[in-house]
């Protein structure tokens, strides 16, 4: 296990941002995975045109609650979970471990 990114399988989609996901410092998961899209697409996180609402697509209070919960007694302390999802024509990856990466198809 190491500190490398869970890419997608496919070889049709390249790393375009990442960023470690702190709920301290980020407030809400969802808000850090549209920001993390908006970076990648050099796009604004309010523009509904070019980022559809992640909540319609995906539970990102869910997701939080589940994949980053601390001390979630089911998950080994050394597991390294993730979910992978497209979102407005990217591949976002969010690991257990607060990492947010992006994926842009080539």
């Amino acid at each position: 296990m190491g500190d490398e990114p869970v890419a997608p399988d496919s070889g049709e989609w390249q790393q375009a941002t990442q960023t470690q996901y702190d709920s301290d410092r980020d407030g809400e998961l969802g808000t850090a995975v549209v920001y993390a899209v908006a970076d990648a697409k050099d796009a604004d996180p309010l523009d509904h045109a070019k980022l559809p609402v992640l909540h319609d697509l995906v539970d990102a209070e869910y997701l939080e609650e589940t994949l980053l919960a601390d001390g979630d007694a089911t998950r080994p302390s050394d597991s390294r979970s993730h979910v992978s999802f497209e979102y407005a024509n990217v591949m976002v990856t969010v690991e257990n471990n607060g990492w947010i990466t992006v994926y842009e198809q080539v």
